[in-house]
């Protein structure tokens, strides 16, 4: 039959038609026990390598697909086990390279999930779902293995896990990362000397990696005179540019400055900073 069966058993005994027949030592070996073993094997796999979820979802949903054609005589469970990219090498997973690893196990669900296949069920597809953690933390896209593994008492024999026993499963952040001044206008003194926790850039919620942003100085509205960079202020390098760098733990970061205090009287002087994202670092916000 095409059944997953398992091995199957049954008895042959050999007797006389009547009990008249029957002589002492007639028959050396009067019973015989036979054995049924199923050769039928069927295969389950990831119907994908890669699955990816965006973080509001708030589950992977995977995809378990097993060979037509092959009637299930019980049902057969199925664990989906998720693992860091660290136990999935200690088991000989192949990792890509290009995906950034989970930042742990709190980004998806820290439980196995068990896919039951159920012999009545006429459809060659499960789906299972692995939970994952919609946080407001900015996180670039992520990644996590999951492997298939048998969990029920079928005779492991007549399972056929070798192809595409695991998949990677991609997280997609949905927390969009602002940055900006913290005020629109700031006043000081030509005395004031060095300025250097005044001007601060915030963001609207934690990160969890480090990034650069680039504040340049640019002319002021036509209203207000120009203050020239060098003689009446000084920022950063020569070319009045900074490169920040804004530390995943930081919630703000100040952009310093020295004004130079001369002795013209020159009035009200102004110049605007201008922020904007570095461009050498691909994953900028």
């Amino acid at each position: 039959s095409i059944a997953l069966e398992g091995v199957e058993k049954f008895q042959v005994q050999l007797s006389p038609e009547s009990a008249a027949e029957l002589r002492p030592n007639e028959f050396l070996r009067d019973t015989v026990n036979v054995e049924i073993t199923d050769d039928t094997r069927v295969t389950f796999q990831f119907l994908e390598m890669d699955y990816v979820s965006q973080e509001e979802s708030r589950v992977v949903a995977i995809a378990l697909m097993r060979s037509v054609g092959v009637q299930l005589a019980t049902d057969v469970s199925l664990r989906i086990t998720p693992l860091t990219y660290r136990e999935a090498d200690d088991r000989g997973v192949t990792i890509p390279s290009d995906v950034p690893v989970a930042a742990s196990r709190s980004d998806f669900g820290t439980n196995p999930s068990i896919g039951i296949i159920h012999a009545a069920s006429s459809s060659p597809n499960t789906t299972v779902s692995i939970p994952i953690t919609d946080d407001e933390i900015n996180e670039p896209e992520e990644g996590f293995v999951v492997i298939l593994e048998l969990a029920s008492a079928v005779d492991p024999h007549l399972i056929d896990l070798s192809v595409r026993n695991s998949a990677l499963c991609r997280i997609r952040d949905n927390d969009v990362l602002s940055i900006g001044f913290e005020k629109a206008e700031y006043t000081f003194t030509e005395n004031d000397g060095t300025i250097t926790n005044a001007i601060a850039l915030v963001k609207n919620r934690p990160t969890e990696q480090t990034f650069f942003v680039t504040v340049a100085v640019a002319p002021p509205p036509a209203d207000l005179k120009s203050a020239t960079i060098n003689k009446d202020f000084t920022v950063g390098h020569t070319d009045a540019i900074q490169r920040l760098t804004f530390w995943s733990h930081l919630q703000r970061v100040y952009v310093p400055f020295s004004l130079h205090n001369d002795e013209l009287p020159e009035g009200t002087e102004a110049f605007k900073f201008v922020l904007s994202r570095d461009t050498t670092v691909e994953d900028s916000p």
